[in-house]
């Protein structure tokens, strides 16, 4: 019997972590093939909520942080 389980993910699209996990999730999910299901719920987190619409050059941006 397959089971089921429920994974919530809080990821900034611009995270290239974020896509780093997610892969090494699918990769670990893709082993238990037959045993787990996996029910992703997707959730947005913005990592710099102070960014302006526009976004801002990497060298600025790095040198204001």
């Amino acid at each position: 019997m397959t089971k089921t389980l429920r994974i919530d993910i809080w990821s900034d699209v611009m995270c290239p972590w974020c896509a780093i996990g997610y892969t090494q999730l699918k990769s670990g999910l893709s082993l238990l093939k037959g045993e787990i299901e996996a029910d992703i719920r997707w959730h947005p987190f913005e990592l710099d909520p102070e960014m302006v619409p526009e976004g801002k050059t990497q060298d600025t941006y790095l040198a204001e942080k």
